[in-house]
This record gives structure tokens, C-alpha cells and sequence, in this order.
């Protein structure tokens, strides 16, 4: 398992959800590896998409959600 995965899903585990810039703070990592992780950690079906947010400037930002029953 790769090292951003793991930090993804340790922190996701710990917060229950997150955006992905919320993600980058928790994790250490660059964006472009939170991006990464995010899309493949979607994929697998241990993350799920939700809302779209007000960023606070910019563009709004989706936050993600930590799937429990994951396997």
C-alpha cells in the first residue's frame, strides 16, 4: 500500500470526513498526491463523494466521506 494512502486513510479514518485541501493539513502531503490517493481511494469504493462547499474563495471544494464498512 502506498504511503499516501495509508496517511489518507488514517486521517480519514480519525475525522470521518474531509476535503481534499482539509486532507493536504491532516496529511503532510502535496495536493497532488492527496488528488491521487483521493481518485483511487474513490474508486475502491473507501471513500464517497459529497457535497460541494463554499471554499471561503475560489471555487467550492467537495468534501469526502470515509466508508465504514469498507473491505
Amino acid at each position: 500500500m502506498k504511503r499516501s494512502h495509508r496517511l489518507i486513510r488514517q486521517a480519514m479514518q480519525e475525522v470521518q470526513e474531509a476535503t481534499r485541501p482539509q486532507l493536504r493539513e491532516l496529511t503532510g502531503l502535496s495536493l497532488v498526491a492527496v488528488n491521487s490517493a483521493v481518485d483511487e481511494l474513490c474508486r475502491s469504493g473507501e471513500l464517497h463523494p459529497g457535497s460541494l462547499i463554499a471554499s471561503g474563495g475560489g471555487r467550492p471544494v467537495r468534501v469526502y466521506h470515509y466508508n465504514k464498512l469498507h473491505r
